[in-house]
């Protein structure tokens, strides 16, 4: 299984984003976040498809963490 700072060094290493600042999205608001969170769990999406609830809350929390490792592991390359 890899970790994530497996999966960081191969998105790195051929351009894929690892951080929102990557998708243009350098100061997003946390209602920004919010909305975007809760888009992504209306009814439908396929994100429903896993074996346990995800919420709005876990999005979120998910997103910014993320971002966090992300800038995290971009300043360890410099």
């Amino acid at each position: 299984m890899c970790d994530i700072r497996e999966v960081q060094a191969f998105c790195y290493l051929v351009g894929l984003p690892i951080c929102l600042a990557e998708l243009n999205l350098s100061n997003p608001t946390a209602a920004e976040i919010r909305l975007v969170a809760e888009n992504a769990v209306v009814a439908g999406e396929t994100i429903h498809a896993t074996w346990f609830p995800v919420t709005a809350e876990m999005v979120e929390a998910a997103i910014w963490a993320a971002d966090a490792l992300g800038v995290d592991y971009i300043a360890q390359q410099k």
